[in-house]
């Protein structure tokens, strides 16, 4: 059976990329608030503000797409490091991560796809305009379902693995943390067709998690 220590080196790796997870989370929040756009809003005018602020729009999306890919090192970082105390629970939410981070990859991709699609909008009269707002509005539609399945996925994957590290050698506070996230996040995603605000205190509370995460698992011996 191979100790932690083999995995010592894997788990430097994931620690930064948790850290850097945080970060372009936290920038992704900001540009998208900079920007003033938020995809609870009809086609034509979300195509309008994209057009007027594409590049906060554009940035904003490749910040959230790089915190996606930065979150992907974790989950088999976190599986290595509470499979021989809790089995089941580190596989379960390495399953349910890895889906729900394929739904934020797709989320994003589609997020960008609005940003070209503006242009087209933007340069179109009459017939041109309504295409691009009718393909727009198919966008927005899966786009939105992607970002639910996201937050109900990876918050039930936070929760699941947050829980099995109150039973390892976790800091309580952290995995407490992870448990409220978690929770936090189905809510949100839960009450995202009605309220999109609601995503906002998972968003902070990942930020923290993350880095949080990132400091313990870099220490980790």
């Amino acid at each position: 059976m191979m100790s932690e220590v083999s995995f010592r080196g894997f788990f430097r790796a994931a620690s930064i990329s948790a850290i850097l997870a945080g970060v372009f989370l936290a920038a992704g929040i900001t540009l998208a608030i900079a920007s003033s756009i938020s995809i609870d809003k009809s086609a034509n005018d979300l195509l309008a503000q994209i057009h007027a602020h594409r590049f906060l729009f554009v940035t904003s999306i490749g910040a959230f797409l790089l915190s996606g890919i930065f979150t992907i090192p974790l989950m088999p970082a976190l599986y290595l490091a509470l499979k021989e105390v809790q089995h089941t629970y580190a596989l379960l939410s390495l399953t349910v991560g890895v889906t729900g981070v394929m739904s934020n990859l797709t989320d994003n991709i589609l997020s960008y796809s609005l940003a070209r699609l503006s242009e087209r909008f933007s340069a179109s009269d009459g017939v041109g305009k309504i295409a691009s707002a009718a393909a727009a509005d198919v966008i927005l539609s899966s786009s939105r379902v992607a970002f639910a399945l996201t937050l109900l996925l990876f918050g039930a994957g936070t929760f699941i693995i947050s829980w099995a590290m109150l039973k390892a050698t976790f800091p309580r506070l952290l995995s407490g943390l992870g448990i409220v996230t978690g929770i936090s996040s189905i809510i949100g995603g839960m009450l995202l067709p009605v309220f999109f605000l609601a995503v906002i205190p998972s968003n902070v509370l990942y930020i923290i998690w993350f880095i949080g995460l990132g400091y313990t698992l870099y220490r980790r011996r």
